[in-house]
């Protein structure tokens, strides 16, 4: 009998050796694949923020007052932070404390980046006379939710604080509900705020010298004062909130406060719906102004720029002054004293008058036939007055994106300058360098150092805001918000609002960028501004002035890699060299095992047992 070498495998043998190892190598890479998505599945719920536990019971807490970044971290009998690093994935949480009579101050966070969470507590009945339940002073980064304040000079107070969000607290008989103090860039959102004590300190939710921050769908109640006040603050949007008052004077109110947006917002019961004084270009779209006692809508006196009047449209007037269901000039719904504004589109979009919604004959259209005359001094008209509520198009308002700074500390640019045609003998620029030293929220403190053609230079260092603007050696529009496109606004400290006007890619410091531009034309003086997109760091200047043409433009930065010319090239022979690698590696291991599968298949032959010959 033959004897078989059982080490060496058929071929059938061997195909099914080959066959299991490759359902094995499919079956773990199915279970890695698997274990990664559920990793990050597990890593997304980790980073949303947890829904807030009903509570039964808060435990009782002294005071909490954190300085600085450094303070999140002592025991937490003083700080009150129950968990948390401070990263955006990990914010520190203060939560679920009782704090009550108090002097000054409730809760209390200053000078702080970090990230950080107020969430489900009870802070009430402050002591002194302009106690805060909660106060958030030149911070970013926080968010205070689901929190109750009562029973203080003030519920909620930011100052100097910008990206920050208020989410769904209860501010109740607090002489001011929530207030923010030069504090842009902010975020307002399902709040209620109510009060049964005069608000001698400002109102409901009250703005001083903020801008662009968003209010969304915010209930306020009170008596006396104003639910929405607006003071000095330009540029923020109101959305479908809701102004209801106890007597209240005014339910959303605007004083030397410009560029404002409203859309969506209701106002009813109040002594004026709404009120605009001293304030240009604001817009007032779809809102809805009821049973006031006095005009749904007021202006006084306005300082506006040819063309910067406020503009007044699809909103909806029901039943104020005392209008009945027939137009009475003594009870119209409206006044005006300010002039420049616009009641209606030039689309032929006006507001709706519940005593002004006939006849509609010449032609059918949903328009009145006459103009809806409005009470005060300007003497103006709405043209294109509504027969139903929202029944044209308007204008859209949408909440401002969030703002994003794309630069950090220690980012750099430089740029080089050249000038012609300058005066014989004028010591001109030749370069200047823009040093990142720190952010926090919107604000970027930068170094801005300029070297001269004598060999001078000058350094200085200053705090600008991607937002609000800033300058350092005259000079402005350092860095603006990453990710903007053409027809979005940028604020430049000396010049104000101005508009980008499209994209470009171009070589800057030494790679090809996208970059986003507006161009200036003031007192014969030509500017063309560029930013890169993707950092919103200041790439380019132009600037034409008579016969004097100047340049600044971006030469070396650490914030991109320059590119070689070759670099494409190169690029594809990497992949080329790649591609070929693998053949090989594939052909070389096809002919081993071919070369392995011959051998192994004649020595089976001879291994087979010889054929018995005839007759035995």
């Amino acid at each position: 009998m033959a004897i078989i070498d059982r080490r060496t495998p058929s071929p059938k043998r061997r195909s099914r050796k080959l066959i299991s190892i490759f359902l094995v190598i499919v079956v773990v890479a199915s279970l890695m694949a698997m274990t990664a998505l559920l990793q990050t599945q597990v890593s997304d719920d980790a980073q949303a923020e947890p829904t807030s536990p009903a509570r039964i019971a808060y435990t009782t807490h002294a005071p909490i007052l954190i300085d600085g970044n450094a303070g999140f971290t002592g025991a937490n009998a003083s700080t009150g932070v129950t968990r948390g690093s401070g990263t955006v994935d990990d914010p520190y949480v203060i939560e679920g404390w009782e704090i009550s009579s108090f002097p000054s101050r409730g809760i209390e966070i200053t000078n702080a980046n970090v990230h950080f969470t107020i969430r489900d507590c009870y802070v009430h009945h402050g002591t002194e006379i302009f106690s805060e339940a909660i106060r958030i002073g030149y911070c970013s980064n926080g968010i205070v939710r689901d929190c109750t304040c009562s029973d203080c000079s003030y519920g909620i107070g930011l100052l100097g604080s910008s990206g920050n969000s208020l989410v769904s607290n209860t501010c109740s008989d607090n002489h001011c509900g929530i207030e923010l103090t030069n504090s842009n860039g902010n975020s307002l959102t399902d709040n209620v705020v109510s009060s049964s004590v005069y608000n001698e300190f400002g109102g409901g939710i009250r703005l001083y010298k903020s801008d662009s921050n968003c209010l969304a769908n915010n209930t306020c109640s009170l008596y006396r004062s104003s639910c929405i006040k607006l003071e000095y603050s330009d540029g923020n949007t109101l959305i479908d909130n809701t102004c209801a008052g106890q007597g209240t004077w005014y339910g959303i109110d605007l004083f030397h406060s410009n560029s404002n947006n409203a859309s969506g917002n209701t106002c009813s019961d109040n002594y004026y719906g709404m009120r605009i004084s001293r304030s240009p270009d604001n817009r007032f779209f779809n809102n809805t102004c009821s049973d006031s006692v006095a005009y749904g809508f007021y202006t006084d006196w306005t300082y506006y720029d040819p063309g910067g009047g406020n503009r007044i449209w699809n909103n909806t007037f029901e039943d104020n002054n005392g209008a009945g269901s027939s137009y009475d000039p003594s009870h119209c719904q409206a006044c005006d004293n300010g002039g420049g504004n616009w009641w209606n589109s030039s689309e032929g979009c006006g507001n709706y008058w519940s005593d002004w919604t006939t006849p509609d004959i010449a032609p059918q259209d949903g328009i009145v036939d006459a103009p809806y005359e409005i009470a005060g001094d300007a003497g103006a008209k709405d043209y294109h007055p509504l027969t139903t509520p929202g029944t044209q198009d308007h204008e859209p308002i949408s909440p401002p994106a969030e703002v994003e700074v794309g630069v950090k500390a220690g980012d750099w640019i430089k740029l080089d300058y050249e000038i012609s045609d300058a005066p014989s003998g004028t010591t001109l620029p030749t370069w200047i360098k823009v040093e990142f030293l720190d952010v926090e929220g919107t604000s970027v403190e930068v170094r801005v150092t300029m070297h001269m053609s004598d060999g001078t230079e000058e350094s200085v260092t200053e705090s600008v805001d991607v937002v609000g603007g800033g300058e350092a050696l005259g000079l402005s529009g350092f860095v603006i918000p990453v990710n903007l496109t053409t027809g979005d606004t940028v604020y430049m400290t000396g010049y104000g609002d101005i508009t980008l006007v499209g994209e470009t890619t171009r070589k800057f410091a030494g790679a090809s960028r996208t970059a986003v531009y507006a161009s200036i034309s003031e007192y014969g003086t030509e500017v063309t501004y560029y930013w890169d997109k993707l950092t919103g760091v200041l790439v380019e200047v132009r600037m034409s002035s008579g016969v004097m043409i100047g340049t600044a433009k971006a030469s070396e930065t650490n914030m991109w890699e320059a590119q070689s010319s070759g670099a494409l090239v190169n690029s594809i022979v990497l992949y080329a060299l790649v591609i070929a690698a693998i053949a090989i590696v594939v052909a070389v291991a096809f002919l081993m095992m071919r070369r392995k599968k011959e051998p192994s298949q004649t020595a089976a032959e001879a291994e087979e047992p010889p054929t018995a010959p005839p007759g035995t």
